[in-house]
């Protein structure tokens, strides 16, 4: 499906894995100061604030394609990343701190896989 999108939109195959190191690349630099957010500051705040900004930025993809090409889509994209990078640190903060210990490890294994 990914490959009849970026046909339709006359992109190549090495921009789509432009686009997508552009998301995990910009996930990584955010993941440290996410996690410090979240632990120093309030989990709950930086887990919300981060998933609204990864919703509005997916919104805003298919105006970035039409107005800036691949390159626009790409710094959408990164710009979607950064805003992704809080959201895995906060949710282990929050299960720190909400959950028994006991019931950790499968708690975790079940949000983080994505049931």
């Amino acid at each position: 499906m990914l490959k009849c999108c970026f046909e339709f939109l006359g992109f190549a195959a090495r921009v789509f894995w432009q686009i997508v190191n552009a998301v995990c690349f910009s996930n990584q630099v955010s993941n440290l100061p996410g996690g410090l957010w979240a632990e120093r500051g309030d989990a709950a705040l930086a887990l919300g604030l981060s998933a609204l900004g990864a919703a509005l930025l997916s919104l805003a993809c298919p105006a970035a394609a039409a107005w800036g090409g691949w390159r626009g889509l790409c710094a959408a994209q990164g710009l979607n990343g950064l805003a992704q990078g809080a959201t895995i640190p906060a949710a282990h903060v929050l299960i720190a701190r909400w959950v028994p210990k006991e019931e950790r490890g499968a708690l975790a294994s079940i949000i983080l896989s994505g049931i």
